[in-house]
Protein backbone atom coordinates (compact mmCIF):
# COMPACT_ATOMS: atom_id res chain seq x y z
CA UNK A 1 0.00 0.00 0.00
CA UNK A 2 2.92 2.37 0.60
CA UNK A 3 4.16 1.72 -2.13
CA UNK A 4 1.04 2.26 -4.48
CA UNK A 5 0.79 5.72 -2.30
CA UNK A 6 4.74 6.58 -3.70
CA UNK A 7 3.49 6.19 -6.69
CA UNK A 8 0.26 8.51 -6.38
CA UNK A 9 2.53 11.15 -4.79
CA UNK A 10 5.00 11.39 -7.31
CA UNK A 11 2.04 11.32 -10.25
CA UNK A 12 1.31 14.77 -8.00
CA UNK A 13 4.83 15.93 -8.49
CA UNK A 14 5.45 17.02 -4.62
CA UNK A 15 7.21 15.45 -2.07
CA UNK A 16 5.62 13.77 0.99
CA UNK A 17 6.50 14.98 4.05
CA UNK A 18 3.92 13.06 6.21
CA UNK A 19 2.71 9.26 6.14
CA UNK A 20 -0.62 8.48 8.25
CA UNK A 21 -2.22 4.98 9.02
CA UNK A 22 -5.82 4.35 9.60
CA UNK A 23 -7.20 1.51 10.63
CA UNK A 24 -10.82 1.23 11.30
CA UNK A 25 -11.94 -1.70 13.68
CA UNK A 26 -15.41 -3.65 14.00
CA UNK A 27 -17.50 -2.62 14.63
CA UNK A 28 -16.55 0.94 12.53
CA UNK A 29 -14.25 2.82 15.27
CA UNK A 30 -11.39 4.51 13.26
CA UNK A 31 -8.13 5.53 14.33
CA UNK A 32 -5.32 7.08 12.79
CA UNK A 33 -1.44 7.65 13.50
CA UNK A 34 0.77 9.41 11.64
CA UNK A 35 4.76 10.27 11.67
CA UNK A 36 6.86 12.86 9.94
CA UNK A 37 9.10 12.04 7.60
CA UNK A 38 12.73 12.89 8.16
CA UNK A 39 12.45 15.27 4.83
CA UNK A 40 10.40 15.30 2.20
CA UNK A 41 10.62 12.77 -0.15
CA UNK A 42 9.04 10.46 -3.09
CA UNK A 43 11.17 7.55 -2.08
CA UNK A 44 9.14 4.47 -1.65
CA UNK A 45 11.47 2.97 1.09
CA UNK A 46 10.83 6.22 3.58
CA UNK A 47 7.57 6.02 2.96
CA UNK A 48 7.17 2.60 3.54
CA UNK A 49 9.77 2.95 6.84
CA UNK A 50 7.02 6.24 7.83
CA UNK A 51 4.05 3.67 6.97
CA UNK A 52 5.11 0.78 9.44
CA UNK A 53 6.43 3.89 12.20
CA UNK A 54 2.88 4.94 12.13
CA UNK A 55 1.56 1.32 12.37
CA UNK A 56 3.76 0.85 15.31
CA UNK A 57 2.26 3.98 16.98
CA UNK A 58 -1.17 2.10 17.11
CA UNK A 59 -1.99 0.27 21.03
CA UNK A 60 -2.35 -3.11 20.62
CA UNK A 61 -5.73 -4.17 18.54
CA UNK A 62 -7.54 -6.25 20.10
CA UNK A 63 -10.70 -5.77 17.76
CA UNK A 64 -10.85 -6.93 14.04
CA UNK A 65 -9.47 -4.66 11.34
CA UNK A 66 -12.39 -3.57 8.89
CA UNK A 67 -10.11 -1.16 6.87
CA UNK A 68 -6.49 0.07 6.25
CA UNK A 69 -5.44 2.78 4.41
CA UNK A 70 -1.89 4.79 4.26
CA UNK A 71 -1.63 8.16 3.06
CA UNK A 72 0.63 11.12 2.25
CA UNK A 73 0.57 14.37 3.46
CA UNK A 74 2.21 17.49 1.77
CA UNK A 75 3.45 20.67 3.74
CA UNK A 76 2.18 22.89 0.93
CA UNK A 77 -1.45 22.20 0.92
CA UNK A 78 -3.93 22.63 3.66
CA UNK A 79 -5.32 19.17 5.03
CA UNK A 80 -8.47 18.11 4.74
CA UNK A 81 -10.75 15.80 6.54
CA UNK A 82 -9.76 12.80 4.18
CA UNK A 83 -6.55 14.30 4.12
CA UNK A 84 -3.54 13.62 1.78
CA UNK A 85 -3.19 11.75 -1.36
CA UNK A 86 -2.83 8.54 -2.37
CA UNK A 87 -5.67 7.38 0.32
CA UNK A 88 -6.16 3.41 -0.27
CA UNK A 89 -8.46 1.68 2.19
CA UNK A 90 -8.59 -2.21 1.50
CA UNK A 91 -11.59 -4.07 3.24
CA UNK A 92 -9.80 -6.92 5.18
CA UNK A 93 -12.66 -8.91 6.43
CA UNK A 94 -15.57 -8.49 3.70
CA UNK A 95 -19.04 -7.24 4.04
CA UNK A 96 -19.92 -9.58 7.32
CA UNK A 97 -16.70 -8.62 9.34
CA UNK A 98 -19.26 -8.29 12.25
CA UNK A 99 -20.30 -11.83 12.13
Amino acid sequence: MAFETTDDVRKDGRAAVRVVVKLRLVPFITKTRGVALPKPTTDPDAITAGARAALARFPRIDRPVRLLGVRAEFEDRPLTESGGLGHRLVDIHGPDADE
